[in-house]
């Protein structure tokens, strides 16, 4: 399945969803955004700025994200907001209303700010999800809720990871997403991700994934603050390494 950036022109710009993050850079590049774009991402120094600034500054619809079918990104007020597509007009689609589920955001921009981006450690457990390098990130755009959304930090990521690889694109287009949890699910079950939650002080991960430096973490999280962690029983033949993945960190 091919993804396609629609122009307020009504021009579809068609590609495979590991092309996005090169197709953004060219963009990000050209002459005349050197300025706009070196401001833009001073402000990102994990996750790469190019399909942020690209939304914003072209105003452009992204459609089929994460592989889902006849649907559309729209950014406004600073998110991302996911509506139903049936090959309307670009302005068609900007006045659409959210689909259920996604009144709120679907993905946001990942900016450092935006996702709260940091260093895990015992002194600043809260609501996040702790990637393989043991940095925690979590939204704070959405207006659900002041603790941010688990699901949609991790739609952001992983659209993040589709950006660069065609083998995760394989994998992930014939996987069901009618679960509005897929993307989280699939972060923790096969790339090794921990999903925190504060309140019930309990962690969720995939015991046959985690490396050793989240292994620790879980320890001393278990030990000195008498954290729960909450494992999947079951192997997964589908393990991917997502150190790989994040040759893009800056």
């Amino acid at each position: 399945m091919k993804v396609s950036f629609l122009t307020p022109h009504d021009e579809i710009i068609s590609m495979d969803y590991s092309e996005v993050d090169s197709f953004c850079q060219e963009r990000c590049l050209q002459k005349e955004n050197k300025e706009k774009f070196n401001a833009f991402s001073r402000k990102y120094h994990y996750f790469h700025p190019y399909f942020d600034f690209v939304m914003k500054e072209y105003q452009y619809i992204f459609k089929n994200p994460l592989f889902l079918e006849q649907k559309s990104l729209v950014l406004k007020n600073n998110v991302y907001y996911l509506v139903e597509d049936k090959g309307e007009t670009y302005h068609k689609l900007m006045e659409k209303s959210p689909l259920p589920d996604w009144e709120y955001a679907f993905l946001v921009p990942c900016s450092d700010k935006n996702l709260n981006i940091k260093m895990a450690t015992i002194f600043n457990f809260s609501d996040c999800i702790i990637d393989p390098n043991k940095v925690s990130m979590m939204e704070n755009l959405n207006s659900i809720s002041k603790d941010g959304s688990h699901t949609i930090t991790a739609n952001t990521v992983l659209h993040q990871l589709l950006m660069f690889h065609p083998s995760l694109s394989k994998k992930l287009e014939n996987i069901p997403k009618k679960h509005i949890h897929y993307a989280l699910n699939y972060l923790v079950s096969n790339f090794g991700f921990l999903e925190c939650d504060s309140k019930s002080k309990n962690i969720l991960g995939n015991r046959f994934q985690l490396n050793n430096m989240l292994q620790n973490y879980v320890t001393d999280m278990e030990k000195q603050l008498n954290v729960n962690f909450i494992s999947l029983q079951q192997k997964d033949d589908d393990i991917l390494d997502y150190t790989s993945y994040m040759h893009f960190r800056r």
